[in-house]
């Protein structure tokens, strides 16, 4: 960098009074006349651009969006012969021109117009339209350029429900374009009086919530920046309040228009989740993160491995509870083994080898067995059991996987009630036997009346038939 010289006064030869001999240079700090001046609060101090530059883009960036009711620019030079104002609210990707100025506004662009009629004051009344002001040379210094947007507005309620109007006026940058100098006539070449120069660029505004909130809250009272923020309402959130609160997304978020508050709506999540978002291909808000082992759009299910509590509202903490591991259940065959008692009476004095049921009395893993096929006494049959059963206990043995188990002696019927198949054999051979003797003595007392038998004749025939029908093994086959 190089210092420039510059002169100052009435550059347009209206007055004498002109003195050069100035300088100005960016990288010394005391001939430096930086952009940040204009924003320094300080008259004294000003912003300079190089001489003879023409194509000077100057841009503001705010501290953050605020609705834009009036901005000025002072300047430390004769005014620009055209300029352009424009707005951004997207952090300068796009731009929309607020207004025009030019010493002769119907003159064509390349004249150092923009081919338009200059708007009248009452033309302007009640829009915003784009619309171009002449700006004249005067005066030399401190001249201004102003956008005033709030008087054209008739009715001020427009501010507030107009909502293609609010957003004309929302702004977090203003960039001003300075295109044209003023001259006495031809080129401007180098000479050092023709440049840019300005004091100061204020901008006048309002908090700009979206119709969110009616006050504003100064975070930082004692510092010179735009240090205000939205005290948000209708459960918006943001510097702007351009958001929902975190669980307030059940639908997409609206700004405030009018009468319409557009509040943001809570989520159903069941008092389970902190935040939700709209999901669009349901329309509703979805809850994000269950906790208290949730799950689900709305938090209203269990995770795996939890069940419902019926004691408890879905609401509560304790909605939702372990499933607990059941203990190995253990098959238990009851494997029960009694010793029937049999009676000593001799049924019969037949000498014939009868087929035995065998019998084990179970204790723990020793069993004690009667094999089948045995000699029956011809007087009483024994059931050997082990000396830790009794003639009626019943044992059970516990290993439901051990092999070789003894068919138990007793079954369970439908009801749930245990029969010994035994006892009924016995019985049944019993009555069997009962009816075989009753049939005899009928028999033979009918032939002891037409034979006239003697008392120990007829003891000999009944003796003798109840051999023969005992030696049939009859009984033997039931039991």
């Amino acid at each position: 960098a190089f210092a420039e010289e510059y002169c100052v006064g009435d550059v347009l030869g209206f007055s004498s009074e002109v003195e050069c001999g100035f300088f100005c240079n960016a990288a010394d700090p005391d001939l430096a006349r930086p952009p940040t001046n204009v924003i320094d609060g300080n008259l004294s101090t000003s912003w300079q651009a190089s001489v003879a530059d023409e194509g000077v883009t100057f841009t503001l960036i705010l501290p953050r969006k605020v609705f834009l009711t009036s901005t000025t620019m002072t300047f430390r030079s004769l005014r620009p012969k055209r300029a352009r104002l424009e707005s951004s609210s997207d952090g300068g990707q796009t731009w929309t021109t607020l207004q025009l100025w030019a010493k002769n506004c119907i003159w064509p662009f390349a004249s150092g117009g923009y081919g338009m009629a200059p708007s009248s004051a009452s033309e302007m009344m009640g829009n915003l339209n784009v619309t171009c002001e002449t700006s004249s040379s005067r005066p030399i210094d401190y001249g201004e350029l102003s956008y005033e947007p709030l008087k054209r507005i008739t009715n001020e309620s427009h501010l507030f429900s107009d909502l293609s109007l609010i957003n004309t006026l929302v702004a977090n940058q203003l960039r001003l374009t300075l295109s044209t100098l003023f001259s006495t006539g031809g080129p401007v070449g180098v000479r050092p009086e023709y440049y840019f120069g300005m004091y100061e660029w204020s901008v006048q505004g309002r908090c700009h919530c979206n119709g969110h909130s009616s006050t504003c809250m100064d975070t930082f009272p004692n510092s010179t920046d735009c240090s205000v923020a939205c005290d948000c309402q209708h459960d918006t959130m943001g510097d702007n309040c351009e958001k929902c609160l975190p669980l307030y997304n059940h639908r997409p978020w609206q700004p405030g228009v009018g009468n319409q508050a557009n509040p943001c709506i809570k989520c159903t999540c069941n008092e389970h989740a902190d935040s939700c978002h709209y999901d669009s291909v349901v329309d509703r808000g979805v809850c994000e993160n269950c906790q208290h082992n949730t799950t689900g759009a709305t938090c209203d299910q269990c995770e795996e491995g939890f069940e419902r509590d019926a004691n408890y509202a879905i609401s509560s903490p304790n909605a939702c509870r372990e499933i607990l591991p059941t203990s190995p259940t253990i098959s238990t065959t009851a494997t029960t083994s009694e010793t029937t008692p049999v009676s000593s009476t001799p049924i019969a004095t037949s000498n014939t080898v009868a087929s035995s049921v065998p019998t084990t009395a179970t204790t723990g893993t020793t069993a004690a067995t009667t094999p089948t096929g045995a000699a029956a006494s011809p007087t009483a049959a024994t059931t050997t059991t082990s000396a830790a059963a009794s003639t009626t206990a019943a044992t059970t043995t516990t290993n439901a996987t051990s092999t070789g188990v003894t068919q138990p002696f007793f079954s369970i019927d439908s009801d749930g009630t245990t029969i010994p198949y035994i006892i009924i054999g016995v019985i049944a051979g019993l009555a069997l036997l009962v009816g075989v003797a009753m049939a005899l003595l009928a028999a033979y007392w009918k032939e002891t009346k037409t034979m006239n038998y003697s008392p120990m004749q007829i003891q000999r025939k009944i003796v003798s038939s109840f051999r023969r029908h005992y030696n049939r093994q009859s009984v033997e086959r039931v039991i």
